[in-house]
């Protein structure tokens, strides 16, 4: 089968899997077999392919930091930090229109699966209380959960873009930084437009209890958000590695609010028996290494190197390529990580890393793809969040229009700039 045929074919049985809910890494897995074998690969190609992925440094470190990730998640929600964090940010915030916005994004800093129906019933209560209708009330879950992971460094699919790349993750939260603050800012605007939403505040309240009040909602949020900004700092300010500076958080997470007594110790390891071992969540294993060999497969089946060749003689403009494909695989995937997993082996070759521009245009290739896997009703967040606010997908996107646009507008001019400036 010619090339575009078997890669067809192994996107194909990535949408129905994703679409029936099975488990990623053996949806990637069949993916990857379907591919190698419709593109004519011997066995010992298969073997050198699945060698690959268990040799390959990215893979290992990807895995780990899956897991802590996943066992981050799941420690604040066990010992009532996310709770915490909720309850605290509630306090301070003195708009209802600012609240609505910050429940999901928060929840979303955890990265959790799924994560928007998580945060569905608080946006339903904030925004209910703002004035949202239920098509508003869905598109600001919708939007202001994932706005944040075109630059926000702890998502899975910007550490899997890290590692495909050799960029660090900071590389993709300083090029996708602007279209990310455009997309919170016009979205903030444009579906809380003519709504007023304030309430008491206790950031502006002047009097010596409220101040009090202040100081107390201030440390208690802080403290239950630490192990996450542990973890940002140590890998943004101090370049330390992803699966030490998780591991820092996670012993964070799990010691958090045990008082500092003689039975500190106890507690703690009372902490890791229930909260740890059913944290680990080693499906996740599977997920990671059927990844990694769809990518592996991409490389040995020659697919990349023939998909290459085919993209060169389009005719399209490389930036347009750029934009158009990975937005596509993320519409028709409706899983970042795969659309990443995809669309990285097959530009990756194209592009010069010496160049100046090697960085930027690998960032806009990881924005084009979770772009597009926003869009999409195969998007788990995307149905479960329609079901949830009781409205067709339609009715979530129609306010988005407008804040999708201004997101693309900035990317655009962005990557369009950086061309025409750092061209020669």
């Amino acid at each position: 089968m010619i090339w575009y045929g078997a890669l067809a074919l192994s996107i194909v049985i990535i949408i129905i899997g994703v679409n029936r809910k099975l488990n990623m890494g053996l949806v990637m897995l069949a993916a990857a077999l379907a591919l190698l074998a419709a593109s004519g690969a011997a066995w010992p190609t298969v073997f050198r392919a699945a060698q690959s992925t268990l040799a390959e440094r990215g893979t290992r470190v990807l895995l780990v930091c899956v897991l802590l990730l996943s066992v981050l998640g799941s420690l604040l929600k066990q010992t009532g930090a996310l709770q915490s964090m909720i309850d605290h940010l509630e306090r301070l915030l003195g708009d209802l229109r600012l609240l609505t916005a910050a429940l999901p994004a928060l929840i979303g800093t955890l990265t959790v699966p799924g994560g928007a129906i998580f945060s569905a019933p608080l946006v339903e209560q904030a925004g209910g209380k703002a004035g949202l209708d239920a098509g508003r009330q869905a598109a600001a879950n919708l939007w202001f959960r994932h706005a944040l992971y075109f630059a926000y460094p702890l998502f899975p699919s910007v550490i899997l873009a890290s590692e495909l790349s050799g960029l660090g993750v900071l590389t993709f939260v300083r090029y996708n930084l602007f279209p990310s603050a455009t997309a919170l800012a016009a979205a903030y605007m444009i579906i809380f437009r003519g709504l007023s939403g304030k309430k008491e505040s206790a950031i502006l309240t002047v009097n010596s209890t409220a101040e009090r009040t202040l100081n107390r909602n201030l440390a208690g949020f802080f403290s239950s958000v630490a192990p996450i900004l542990l973890v940002l700092l140590l890998v943004l300010l101090f370049n330390l590695s992803f699966p030490l500076a998780l591991t820092a958080g996670c012993l964070l997470a799990l010691a958090g609010g045990i008082p500092l007594t003689a039975g500190f110790a106890a507690t703690l390891w009372e902490r890791i028996k229930k909260m740890l071992l059913p944290a680990l969540k080693l499906d996740l294993v599977l997920v990671v290494w059927g990844i990694m060999f769809f990518k592996q497969a991409l490389e040995h089946s020659g697919v990349t190197g023939q998909m290459a060749g085919a993209m060169v003689n389009l005719g399209l403009p490389f930036l347009l390529q750029m934009f158009l494909f990975p937005v596509l695989t993320g519409l028709l995937t409706g899983d970042n990580a795969a659309a990443v997993a995809i669309v990285f082996p097959l530009f990756l070759p194209l592009l010069a890393r010496e160049s100046a521009l090697y960085p930027a245009y690998v960032s806009f290739i990881y924005f084009s793809s979770a772009f597009g896997h926003i869009f999409t009703p195969i998007h788990p967040c995307m149905s479960l969040n329609s079901a949830y606010f009781k409205v067709k997908p339609a009715g979530a996107l129609r306010p988005l229009l407008g804040p999708a646009a201004a997101t693309l507008l900035a990317a655009w001019l962005q990557i369009i700039l950086m061309t025409l400036l750092w061209a020669n």
